[in-house]
């Protein structure tokens, strides 16, 4: 089990525990195919695990802009690091208090999805 953070741009979004599989990521993420993205945030980089096909989907959810507030990820996100080898690896406290400081909460309005 990996220690992630997990964005939803429906509204949640936390700490969870997933098995370290493509099923874990499959379910968790509502997706068929995943892509792990590298990025920046709070000045530490973090792996993200994504749905490679969202832009697909019938109704697009913006999960990540960049600082600019250009959408840059979409859908369910979860969060992780990796050891330099190529494992992922859970959070520690510090990760997930510097992540919750970059978050940026969106009112949804009736009617937006």
């Amino acid at each position: 089990m990996k220690v992630g953070y997990l964005i939803d741009p429906m509204g949640t979004a936390g700490t969870c525990e997933i098995p370290h599989n493509l099923d874990g990521y499959y379910k968790l993420l509502d997706c068929q195919t995943i892509d792990i993205v590298s990025r920046k945030i709070g000045g530490k980089y973090y792996d993200i695990v994504c749905d490679d096909e969202g832009l697909f989907k019938d109704q697009v959810k913006v999960s990540a802009v960049d600082g600019s507030g250009q959408a840059m990820l979409v859908g369910k996100l979860f969060i992780c690091k990796h050891d330099g080898h190529g494992n992922k690896v859970g959070l520690d406290d510090d990760d997930i208090l510097n992540i919750e400081s970059c978050l940026i909460r969106r009112v949804i309005l009736k009617g937006d999805y």
